[in-house]
């Protein structure tokens, strides 16, 4: 899903952003999304900030989209998580691209 927005946007993106936030993601606004996603997730005391920023960022409707989008997420995770489903060997090099 995320490659497919990409590639329909024309946008490089930088997988590496994800986890080292000193390197630009090439995505108009990800710093917003990646601030949002992390406070939420975590459950910090940034979350409001975070998603007034968010709002800010990407308006009420695309703020809804992203918590939308990491919900989803979460969900899936804790499901795959919980029943102990193995990840992909797919998966492999964008571990090792987030891990360098």
């Amino acid at each position: 899903m995320l490659r497919a927005s990409i590639e329909q946007t024309n946008h490089r993106l930088n997988l590496a952003a994800v986890v080292d936030h000193a390197q630009p993601a090439g995505v108009p606004e990800a710093d917003a999304i990646i601030r949002f996603t992390h406070a939420l997730v975590e459950n910090t005391d940034q979350l409001p900030d975070a998603r007034a920023a968010l709002v800010a960022s990407l308006g009420a409707a695309g703020a809804a989209a992203i918590a939308g989008a990491v919900g989803n997420f979460e969900m899936m995770n804790r499901i795959l998580d919980a029943t102990g489903v193995p990840a992909p060997g797919s998966m492999a090099d964008l571990t090792e691209r987030l891990r360098s």
